[in-house]
């Protein structure tokens, strides 16, 4: 018969091997690479990446400058231009 005090020890130490096993498993899991992509998907890929380089930045920019004018204008003239901030967003 087994006695459960003989055997005390490893079950004490089960809980922390196994969590280390399932941890190190995970970590080797996440860290895999990247599968290769197909390559119709990669081309595909590829070509949305080279279509969005392609746009040029004045499309956005008279989008832009709307947005200035329209906020310049609602500015009131009595209230004092006030110094930009240092502040990044």
């Amino acid at each position: 018969m087994i006695v459960v005090g003989e055997y005390a020890w490893a079950l004490w130490l089960a809980g922390p091997v196994v969590a280390t096993a399932l941890a190190a498993l995970w970590v080797w899991w996440r860290g895999r690479p990247a599968r290769v992509p197909r390559p119709k998907k990669a081309m595909a890929e590829h070509r949305a990446y080279l279509d969005a380089l392609r746009q040029t930045a004045a499309a956005h920019t008279t989008e832009d400058e709307s947005s200035r004018v329209a906020a310049k204008a609602r500015r009131s003239p009595s209230v004092a231009r006030q110094a930009r901030s240092t502040v990044s967003r």
